[in-house]
């Protein structure tokens, strides 16, 4: 009877362990692929930065800017005219 009773508890806390084991297992793998998701999301945010930088640095660079301007009919001066405290000059 003893024996048995023994046995009984045993089995009843083998039986929790592996329960528990599977349960944190199975939690464990979840939060792995969903981290593996966010690095991914992370990963793909970082390359549309480096892209969207890029595009900045292109559009702001001085070669097209000049481009624009002369696809709006904008000009070179070849003259200024200099205001001092004298009187225009130009040069």
């Amino acid at each position: 009877m003893k024996n048995k009773k023994l046995q009984l508890i045993l089995v009843s806390m083998l039986t929790c362990l592996i329960v528990a084991t599977i349960f944190l297992a199975t939690k464990a793998s979840a939060e792995g692929s969903r981290l593996i998701a966010l690095e991914n999301e992370s990963s793909h945010l970082l390359e549309a930065n480096h892209e969207l930088n890029d595009k900045i640095i292109s559009s702001t660079s001085l070669t097209e800017v000049s481009k624009e301007a002369s696809i709006s009919s904008m000009i070179k001066p070849e003259n200024f005219l200099y205001i001092t405290g004298n009187g225009i000059a130009m040069r």
